[in-house]
């Protein structure tokens, strides 16, 4: 795995998953504190609103401008050239975007009270309106960050954000014992979030040269960027929409459990994200020195599916502990099962991640479209279908059936990727998927922790025959982790 960015891409992954890590850590007490003080009900209508925010997103689209933009100032670093024109097109994109979500989101809090929201819970929505200025800032300074190779740093500020968000957030739960102290606490972490990276970018972006730019480049960017852009807004839609059906069709209390879940999941799902912030730096770098990012992509997919399968592993053995724990209290312990067998699912997340970001690079958009349709399609059908006689069940089904679907995909797509690599990706998928279904089948009483590290063990000896790691990558390891990960590695 060749160095090609600025800072080390092992330790890019580690900051960049250390803010969730930090994030979790705390959030056990956030849990504690959510299910002890604020009713579940109240917890669904804030779920609610969250999801038809983020749906309403969805009509304000960068239509694939700031991919392109990101790409194209990637690779002028790679050759030498200067990112603050590309700096500045961010920024300006961003910004524009944020301004108008953010205002449409304030002008229909009637819907929102027609839906059945209750109407003391509109403030949420006016500081999620703040929250996305400041968020529109921290796009434009991680980008910055990240096309010129400064991944770790950029994790960095993740962690630290992550860190005060969480501290506040369980303080203002303690004080106020309402949705408003998440909603507060969010915001908070973003400022600090854009004040780390001022400190580290230190240069002021061009309103009107980024205008420029977009407005020069337009067609060209659009040419580029519009078929990734569909591509994730079919996934975002897909996801928002299910929530929002659930909110509809089970009720506050299935809404509250359902996002509860999807919240925790987080934990394991988010190394996906902190891999494939990466790998975009690494690839786009790559490819402008004239790299086989194909190669590239089968390389990171081979050793990242298999450290998410272990940390999916340990996740679901631990899951059984929150309620035993007092960390989940009261209805929110129903979550268990389902946090359990969404935890499964997260290895096949960091493909996704790795090849979703790959036709990004290498300018196979369409093939993400198709990616991306297909899973929409499933998801959406199958819980229509079942959520009446499944229940909560139906989206946990819909979300393994539209995994399968896209696992089918890219394998069609990239093939061959060889045996090995095949091996990987199915066992780890499979073997967490079992280790989940055991708990939720048989009585807990007999089918909990011994099954689940038995599995978690059996993995670890496959691992150690296999050796999933590459030499190079120990290169790029700081040198504390090396003694630990050359086992895995072949000679």
């Amino acid at each position: 795995m060749p160095r090609l960015i600025e800072e080390s891409q092992v330790l890019g992954v580690i900051f960049n998953y250390a803010s969730t890590i930090v994030n979790y850590t705390l959030a056990l007490a956030y849990i504690i504190l959510l299910t002890k003080f604020i009713p579940l009900r109240q917890y669904g209508y804030y779920n609610a609103i969250q999801a038809l925010l983020a749906t309403i997103g969805l009509f304000f689209p960068t239509f694939g401008l700031d991919n392109a933009i990101a790409r194209e100032g990637a690779m002028s670093h790679a050759k030498g050239g200067d990112v603050y024109v590309y700096y500045s097109g961010m920024f300006a994109l961003t910004l524009t975007i944020a301004s108008a979500y953010s205002l449409t989101g304030i002008a229909l809090i009637p819907v929102f009270i027609r839906d059945g929201v209750p109407a003391w819970l509109m403030g949420v929505v006016v500081i999620w309106a703040i929250f996305m200025f400041v968020q529109s800032m921290n796009q434009a300074l991680g980008f910055h960050l990240w096309a010129v190779g400064k991944v770790a740093t950029q994790g960095v500020g993740y962690t630290l954000g992550s860190l005060v968000f969480r501290i506040i957030e369980i303080a203002l739960i303690v004080v106020l014992r309402n949705v408003y102290a998440i909603a507060i606490s969010y915001l908070i972490g973003q400022a600090v979030i854009m004040l780390y990276y001022l400190s580290k970018v230190r240069i002021v972006p061009s309103l009107r040269l980024g205008l420029n730019l977009i407005r020069s480049k337009f067609k060209a960017y659009l040419s580029m960027g519009f078929q990734y852009w569909i591509a994730y807004y079919l996934t975002s839609a897909s996801g928002n929409i299910i929530a929002y059906l659930v909110f509809k069709m089970l009720g506050p209390s299935g809404s509250a459990l359902y996002g509860l879940a999807l919240s925790i999941i987080g934990l394991v799902s988010n190394f996906s994200i902190a891999v494939g912030t990466v790998f975009g730096s690494v690839a786009s770098h790559g490819l402008s020195l004239g790299l086989n990012i194909n190669e590239l992509a089968k390389e990171y997919s081979s050793v990242y599916v298999t450290v998410s399968a272990l940390i999916t592993l340990a996740a679901i053995t631990l899951t059984p502990l929150a309620p035993i724990l007092h960390i989940i209290n009261g209805s929110y312990a129903a979550v268990v099962p389902y946090v359990m067998l969404l935890f499964a699912s997260a290895p096949v997340s960091v493909i996704d991640s790795i090849y979703m970001v790959y036709y990004w690079v290498s300018g196979k958009g369409w093939l993400a479209v198709e990616r991306s349709t297909v899973g929409v399609l499933v998801s959406i059908l199958i819980f229509l279908a079942l959520a009446h006689s499944m229940g909560l069940y139906a989206a946990i089904t819909s979300m393994y059936a539209s995994t399968i679907a896209m696992l089918i995909l890219y394998w069609l797509n990239n093939r061959p990727w060889g045996v090995k690599l095949g091996a990987l990706v199915a066992l780890s998928m499979i073997l967490p998927t079992a280790s989940a279904m055991l708990y939720v089948i048989y009585d807990p009483a007999l089918a909990w922790p011994i099954p689940q590290l038995t599995i978690t063990l059996a993995f670890t000896v496959i691992m150690l025959i296999l050796k999933p790691i590459p030499r190079s990558l120990l290169a790029d390891m700081p040198t504390v982790l090396r003694p630990l990960f050359r086992v895995f590695t072949a000679d």
